[in-house]
């Protein structure tokens, strides 16, 4: 039993879920996420309306991907067939098992979802207090202002690329069920054949 098997709760997601997995995931949300700020920036001088726009989008529809993902992972983690799950389990060596790594995905995209819808409620909360993010001067409530849009962009396009991960995922759950029934047939098939033969 390796230490991975062991960890629990976030430093367990976190020691499942790599960096290299997160530099991976980042394929699909990072170039748009510079192509539309790059737009934004280059076609708009109001930073503050776009955080606005961003933000009511982000907490109307990060929600509904929150509860999309967390079906899927019931059904991930409620999954009954234990001689499945037994053979989802096999040891890998220096790898997390099949099992370990399906459910580290559904639980960091979860995880990351919600801090996101976290931080954009904040932002949301200070809009509606007309708190124009910094107030120190011209030049850096600008700056602030880009940074707050970047990570707003980049945390709306993660979460809805999120869903394209977790149905490919459960779609790769199925498949491999399937593959563990066709394994039991043909093994069941060779046992009666030598069984015959005998």
């Amino acid at each position: 039993m390796s230490n991975r098997d062991i960890k629990f709760g976030i430093p367990g997601v976190l020691s499942l879920y790599t960096w290299k997995d997160f530099k991976k995931s980042l394929k699909y949300p990072l170039p748009f996420t510079l192509v539309v700020f790059a737009v934004f920036v280059v076609f708009s001088e109001d930073t503050y309306q776009l955080i606005c726009d961003v933000v009511n989008l982000a907490v109307s529809v990060i929600p509904t991907i929150i509860g999309f993902v967390l079906a899927g992972y019931a059904l991930l983690v409620g999954f009954g067939n234990k001689e499945f799950l037994m053979f989802l389990s096999k040891t890998r060596a220096g790898r997390p098992t099949l099992y370990q790594g399906l459910n580290s995905v559904f639980a960091f995209s979860l995880l990351f979802q919600l801090m996101f819808l976290i931080f954009a409620s904040f932002v949301y909360f200070l809009i509606k207090l007309n708190f124009d993010l910094i107030f120190i001067s011209n030049q850096v409530s600008y700056i602030t202002n880009l940074l707050t849009l970047f990570v707003l962009i980049f945390g709306f396009f993660y979460s809805l690329f999120s869903v394209k991960d977790m149905i490919a995922n459960v779609f790769s759950f199925g498949q491999m069920h399937h593959y563990k029934i066709k394994k039991d047939i043909k093994k069941k098939k060779e046992e009666e054949t030598k069984n015959q033969a005998n």
